[in-house]
């Protein structure tokens, strides 16, 4: 992927990659992309609180529950 490659990817390409990830099933690759977010010294508050919210859901569907939400539904932008 483009923003695994880069010195300093966008942020949000590196978040929306681990939703992806989970929303297709592959939390492994989810957690461990969301872990590098969270890991870095530059990112910003919001972006590490998605990064591991995104963590969070992928562990959860690794463990099998049911209804685990897809880590989609929390980057959606809320309505007004």
């Amino acid at each position: 992927m483009a923003s695994e490659g880069a010195a300093h990817p966008e942020p949000a390409y590196s978040v929306r990659l681990a939703s992806a990830y989970q929303g297709a099933g592959k939390n492994d690759e989810a957690i461990a992309v969301a872990e590098k977010v969270m890991k870095r010294p530059y990112e910003s508050p919001q972006i590490k609180s998605v990064a591991q919210a995104v963590r969070a859901a992928a562990v959860v569907a690794k463990r099998g529950a049911s209804g685990a939400p897809p880590a989609a539904r929390l980057l959606r932008p809320r309505s007004k």
